[in-house]
């Protein structure tokens, strides 16, 4: 499989599997707390962010040629070096802020927005945000 077609699967299957979970635990989250918003698009972004970006860290650490179609690019080491490194950091970076968006941190939700380079994302989660502030960090966030 071309490196486009292995990005296309993982992304395709986190985001499939982070419709599933989302709701689930969304739902066992409205039933444990009536008294707050629901957040299955909370739970819906961390998993989205945890999966993809755990998914790319680790395919960067283990085999960062994956990154390359390009023979070219293959051959500039101090680049591919570069790249590889950054998109570690930068994936596992969301990994590690999507963990704590579905811990219901506002921290999470602010590194995790602003770092998917995703302005529709950060128009919908500003909203989404401002909606919930008050009720973030509060309780709702164990388990």
């Amino acid at each position: 499989m071309e490196q486009t077609g292995l990005s296309h699967l993982i992304i395709i299957t986190a985001i499939i599997t982070s419709i599933f979970i989302a709701i689930r635990m969304g739902d066992k989250f409205d039933d444990a707390h009536p008294d707050l918003q629901a957040y299955k698009w909370g739970f819906f972004q961390g998993w989205t962010g945890m999966l993809i970006g755990g998914s790319f860290a680790v395919i960067v650490l283990f085999n960062p040629l994956l990154l390359f179609s390009d023979p070219q690019l293959n051959q500039d080491e101090g680049f591919r070096l570069f790249i590889s490194i950054f998109i570690f950091l930068w994936s596992g970076l969301i990994a590690f802020a999507s963990y704590f968006v579905i811990k219901r941190k506002r921290w999470g939700w602010i590194v995790a927005t602003i770092f998917s380079f995703n302005p529709v994302l950060w128009v919908i989660n500003g909203i989404y945000l401002k909606n919930r502030w008050k009720e973030l960090d509060r309780q709702g966030n164990e388990k």
